[in-house]
């Protein structure tokens, strides 16, 4: 675990993070799930609008380095061991990647495929093809993109200075479920791991990769690997 910094955070900054969250779950949060949520903008990226909103202001106000960053006390979201950080991301995205053939493999080594359990999977299958190029590069680029400098750039960091680091890690899961209004253990753990990367390494780049790999996890969890969403049901 990275070393405790001093708390130098103005009060006011931690007052700013508490305002965007109370922004985003009093008006965007609502909106795009109950009040305007025949309107498509909203229904389906209203996180997005509200990420990009957010970002935007803070980038405005300088409250967010991408780069090294005026001092050392604010070294940016992208600075660090690009190679290091990119394995360490690689690795654990690519583990969750690898899971999904083994696991259906599994599934059909162990001749549980012919059970009724798992006999309507591939009916209940999603297919993995109907998004578009543009549509794929949000889901896996994009969004955890706009999502980590967001969450772990800038909300993380915030709320870590004042707090014990070990709390902030099962608190920011918690809180990355609630801010994608996504209530299971894989958006909590995804959480959890992002923080925990960022606490280690100081930066997002190992959280982005990993959220990236997830991203694309899931895609592919919908359309070719059906079994294995009846298998890890509980997880989503």
């Amino acid at each position: 675990m990275a070393p405790e910094q001093a708390d130098d955070t103005p009060p006011w900054e931690g007052k700013l993070a508490l305002s965007l969250l109370a922004v985003y779950f009093l008006v965007f949060l609502p909106c795009s799930r109950f009040f305007l949520s025949h309107i498509r903008l909203f229904s389906e990226y209203g996180y997005d609008v509200f990420l990009i909103s957010a970002l935007a202001f803070l980038v405005f106000a300088k409250k967010i380095a991408f780069g090294s960053g005026p001092s050392a006390k604010n070294p940016g979201v992208f600075s660090g061991r690009w190679k290091q950080d990119i394995l360490i991301g690689g690795i654990a995205g690519g583990m969750v990647l690898i899971c999904l053939p083994v696991l259906d493999g599994l599934v059909n080594i162990a001749g549980l495929d012919q059970t009724e359990l798992f006999a309507h999977a591939e009916a209940r299958a999603q297919s993995g093809l109907i998004f578009t190029p543009l549509q794929l590069l949000g889901k896996v680029i994009v969004h955890p993109i706009l999502e980590q400098v967001f969450f772990t750039g800038f909300l993380l960091p915030t709320f870590s200075k004042k707090h014990n680091p070990y709390l902030i890690i099962y608190l920011a899961g918690g809180l990355f479920a609630l801010l994608n209004f996504d209530f299971t253990l894989s958006a909590f753990t995804l959480g959890v791991i992002s923080a925990a990367m960022y606490l280690q390494r100081g930066n997002i780049i190992a959280s982005l990769i990993f959220e990236m790999c997830c991203r694309g996890a899931g895609i592919l969890l919908a359309g070719f690997y059906p079994q294995v969403i009846t298998l890890t049901v509980f997880l989503f």
